[in-house]
């Protein structure tokens, strides 16, 4: 039995192998990509960038289980898994209140234009000329997604006097003050957080359109996944005042941006790919933005709770009992 863990994150290239006894244990900080897996692999755990495609399946014929170290598990090809027998667990709670958290922070952050307070600070003036923000107390906070993470920030909202509004398609009584259409939550919301999961009906769901039926001087905050928003939309609407500021702490194609902006001049990339890069370095650089490199989860105390539930997975998966199957 061999066991492959890409993108471990620090301590945990002594804390997995030393948790499971008895299986042999590749761990390595790279994504899956940047590797050339042992084709003896036959449990491999990963994290949202390294992708799980038909491809990577074949480089594998061994593969039986891909436990994925994230709640979000639209980076694996479930299909292609389940045709060839794969069975694929992911965690569906380690840190809806680290996550909350998070996207409370940037909320707060940006309705404060501590974005735009960086320049004049990292230039020398203590000035403050054009950061007049805004109270949240009284604000009616649109949730898209109203599952553990979008429940939670719910719930943190209103203790800061937030109104709640929610769409979800399967609402939860009690999650929101009222759930409302999308059509709705745009047009009556003063800040919005994106706290859906991506599938082929939410890409791109924030796009043009939308950012029009939305409230001009609109705050928005993703950390949920960079494709929900269109982001050449999101810079337009930037660019012409109709959202306010954006915190957003994920990006469409993380894997480019985690190359590094001097290592892209060297990666072959396509015209679209070329595209999405040259709209997130924009976005990364706007005053009016605040950014930050898919963090929300990280944690002490989460980061724990992924090690332990991931080695769950893979002991119950050993023991004939998988837990946490997403592709059944």
């Amino acid at each position: 039995m061999k066991a492959l863990f890409t993108e471990c994150k620090e301590g945990d290239l002594e804390f997995y192998p030393s948790a499971l006894q008895g299986i042999e244990v590749e761990a390595t900080t790279l994504s899956l990509k940047e590797i050339h897996p042992d084709p003896e692999t036959s449990v491999l755990s990963v994290m949202v960038h390294s992708p799980v495609g038909e491809v990577e399946m074949e480089q594998l014929p061994k593969l039986r289980l891909i436990t994925t170290r994230s709640t979000g598990f639209d980076h694996i090809d479930l299909i292609t898994a389940s045709k060839k027998g794969i069975v694929v667990c992911n965690i569906p709670d380690y840190g809806s209140r680290t996550i909350a958290e998070h996207t409370i922070l940037l909320l707060l952050a940006i309705m404060r234009r501590l974005p735009a307070a960086r320049a004049p600070i990292e230039s020398g003036r203590f000035s403050l000329e054009g950061l007049l923000g805004f109270d949240m107390f009284g604000k009616t906070l649109g949730v898209v997604g109203t599952g553990l993470i979008g429940g939670e920030v719910a719930r943190m909202a209103r203790c800061l006097g937030l109104r709640t509004i929610g769409f979800d398609p399967q609402p939860i009584p009690g999650k929101v003050d009222q759930y409302v259409t999308l059509e709705a939550l745009l047009s009556e919301s003063d800040a919005i957080a994106i706290c859906c999961p991506l599938n082929p009906q939410t890409r791109h769901m924030i796009g043009r359109e939308e950012f029009r039926k939305m409230k001009r001087g609109v705050f928005i905050v993703n950390t949920a996944r960079g494709a929900i928003i269109d982001s050449s939309a999101l810079l337009n609407a930037l660019e012409s005042g109709h959202v306010a500021c954006a915190g957003l702490d994920v990006l469409e194609r993380e894997d480019l941006m985690r190359i590094g902006a001097n290592a892209l001049n060297q990666y072959s990339m396509t015209e679209e790919e070329k595209a999405i890069v040259s709209i997130n370095l924009r976005l990364m650089k706007h005053p009016n933005v605040l950014v930050t490199p898919h963090m929300a989860f990280y944690t002490q105390e989460a980061r724990q709770r992924i090690r332990t539930q991931t080695v769950e997975n893979i002991l119950s998966f050993l023991k004939g009992k998988p837990i946490r199957v997403v592709n059944q």
